[in-house]
């Protein structure tokens, strides 16, 4: 399979793509896993505090939020300062196309300390209520921590667990082509990259979503794991608040450079 990443583009490909595992599944019927949102006064009562609400249908068409706030960062760096995400997401029937670019930025005493930049295509194809395939691109730029660029295509299976009004559980596998480019001059590599996530959503009350993520991105060169752990708490219909802890790791890392890196972010979430 052969990848074009000069043209930089997504393509989704239905046919070569594997089913890479079974799982035994829950006999739970499948509900989207959608925010769940606050009444129109924007609030619960306490007494509803543990309790699990329904959740709503997907809406179909496009769906945008936008994120500012401040993230305290620790690793090759440290620095306190701003970020901006911005995600955009398309439902049509079968289809579910999402993009997504997250920008980080610091500087201290007038000089940069920080500066990161994300950007990710995934496109999903349901194959039925529980399994789905998708292609997914993303490129990643670093320059505190010598990636000049770091470019992924991968294609692989995903799968619902479980999927109900009081959790929800999806896994992933995939294999891609990986290519990294670095800042110092050192040489660029390109080679087979292996994909696997796990996605966990909890509804804890009528307006708050905890949510955890687990994946790892492994080549000959390196492998990156990454754990994400948000709680999100909807002020208003278009609203939320955003507390997010992310650590990152890299099994082999140059000179200089630490393995592990972590930011604590609280952002505000504009839905439009």
């Amino acid at each position: 399979m052969f990848f074009n990443f000069q043209r930089h583009k997504s393509i989704f490909i239905l046919s070569s793509c594997l089913v890479l595992s079974e799982y035994i599944m829950t006999n739970t019927a499948i509900a989207a896993n959608e925010f769940i949102s606050a009444d129109d006064e924007g609030s619960k009562s306490a007494s509803e505090l543990f309790t699990n609400p329904n959740t709503t249908d997907k809406e179909q068409g496009w769906a945008v939020e936008a994120e500012v706030g401040f993230v305290s960062a620790a690793g090759s760096s440290a620095s306190s300062n701003a970020t901006f995400i911005i995600t955009a997401t398309h439902n049509k029937q079968r289809l579910k196309n999402t993009l997504a670019a997250d920008f980080y930025f610091a500087k201290s005493a007038g000089e940069k300390t920080a500066e990161t930049l994300s950007l990710s295509h995934k496109l999903g194809y349901a194959i039925n209520t529980k399994s789905y395939i998708f292609n997914l691109l993303t490129y990643h730029q670093d320059k505190f921590e010598n990636i000049g660029s770091r470019v992924s295509d991968i294609v692989g299976y995903g799968r619902h667990l479980i999927k109900n009004k009081k959790h929800s559980l999806s896994n992933e596998l995939g294999f891609g082509i990986q290519q990294k480019k670095y800042i110092d001059g050192t040489k660029k590599s390109k080679e087979m990259a292996g994909y696997f996530a796990l996605d966990y959503e909890r509804p804890l009350t009528s307006n708050s979503l905890l949510k955890e993520k687990f994946s790892i991105l492994s080549s000959k060169d390196n492998t990156f794991t990454k754990l994400d752990t948000t709680l999100e708490v909807e002020m208003t219909k278009k609203l939320s608040l955003r507390v997010n802890y992310s650590v990152n790791h890299n099994q082999k890392v140059q000179l200089g450079f630490k393995k592990i890196s972590t930011k604590v972010g609280v952002t505000l979430v504009s839905e439009f």
